[in-house]
């Protein structure tokens, strides 16, 4: 909107482009409020080198070019090189650099090169048309973590963090060196891979059921906690929090309090539980607080950062009363009771 960019321009952050409406409002702000802004503008990288590579996320049939292609983010070539000459023809934008925004779509380092190889490939084009060599350039995030939930598998991601960053950036290299493209400052932006790791959602064992030949672990958190659990599938590493030592010999169903089917894990390895232990649910730091709900009128957790011995609370646990506290029942609804014993009590 608006109102966001006239904060932007504001506070002297980069804007990322994205909107071809956009730089016609910025310009307008700047003259407005008789100040610059700095600029990027967001690319779009679908190569078609990928027409044929699958994509391991959320189970998609579509070739990850395609599933690339139709995601919101980022201009095509051509359009990306009209709207390069359009913003250095404004001279309160000023134009630092571009950017990409690759979601998970895969745990192949090689295929996020392809991405980052067209992303540079864009930026020779848009040199070659304009002149113009970026000051900076972001490849975004999107990288997958070591353990994986996104993948829908519990299998560990066979490649490490260090490959990724070498398979992106030489990729970029390549293409800048061979094109004499000064080399721009780079930002990557691993909020995935840092925050995905960074929290354990801790709960309790409560009942316990043994029937035809299954055993359901019933635990005191669900999907509501960890959406992605049902939005895609995502298969999350839980264990006991405490003996962790014993031997895993069940397959049980470890299942939530709400009323849908609430699957932590289906089939899943475990030791024998017993109610009242605590179990830990590894990775679960990416989005899964941000879009926890009250699902079934459940109060959602607190939230602990631990650092070393420090121990604070950040987010307090919410009670019943901060789930209905902001309800209203109009008074057109209200029924009076007559009962003897309370005459005017109000259901």
């Amino acid at each position: 909107t608006r109102e966001d960019l006239e904060s932007a321009v504001t506070n002297g952050v980069i804007v990322n482009i994205d909107a071809d409406d956009e730089i016609e409002m910025l310009s307008q702000l700047c003259k407005d409020t008789g100040r610059s802004v700095r600029v990027a503008l967001r690319i779009k990288s679908a190569p078609s080198v990928l027409d044929n590579a699958s994509s391991d996320y959320m189970g998609l049939k579509t070739g990850a070019s395609q599933f690339l292609r139709r995601e919101k983010w980022g201009f095509s070539r051509d359009a990306a090189i009209s709207l390069t000459k359009e913003i250095l023809a404004i001279p309160s934008l000023k134009l630092c650099g571009f950017n990409i925004h690759t979601p998970r779509f895969t745990q192949d380092p090689s295929l996020f090169a392809e991405c980052t190889r067209d992303f540079a490939n864009s930026i020779v084009a848009i040199h070659e048309q304009t002149g113009y060599s970026p000051e900076l350039i972001d490849i975004g995030g999107g990288w997958p973590r070591e353990r994986d939930p996104e993948s829908r598998n519990y299998a560990l991601n066979p490649y490490s963090v260090d490959q990724f960053a070498e398979y992106v950036t030489q990729s970029i290299l390549q293409v800048f060196d061979k094109n004499k493209i000064p080399i721009p400052e780079l930002r990557l932006e691993p909020g995935r891979f840092l925050v995905g790791n960074a929290a354990v959602l801790l709960g309790r064992v409560g009942a316990v059921k043994r029937d035809l030949g299954m055993i359901w672990v019933n635990v005191d958190f669900s999907t509501n906690n960890l959406l992605r659990v049902d939005t895609a599938d995502s298969h999350y590493h839980l264990f006991p929090a405490s003996d962790m030592q014993r031997p895993y010999t069940e397959r049980v169903q470890i299942v939530g309090p709400t009323c849908i089917d609430s699957r932590m894990a289906d089939n899943y390895l475990a030791p024998t539980l017993k109610r009242g232990e605590p179990i830990a649910v590894l990775d679960a730091g990416m989005y899964a607080e941000s879009t926890a709900t009250q699902f079934n009128s459940l109060p959602r957790p607190a939230t602990i950062l631990v650092n070393g011995d420090a121990i604070d609370v950040i987010r307090v646990r919410e009670t019943y009363d901060d789930v209905f506290g902001k309800t209203r029942i109009p008074d057109r609804l209200r029924v009076t009771s007559s009962a003897p014993d309370k005459p005017d009590a109000t259901l």
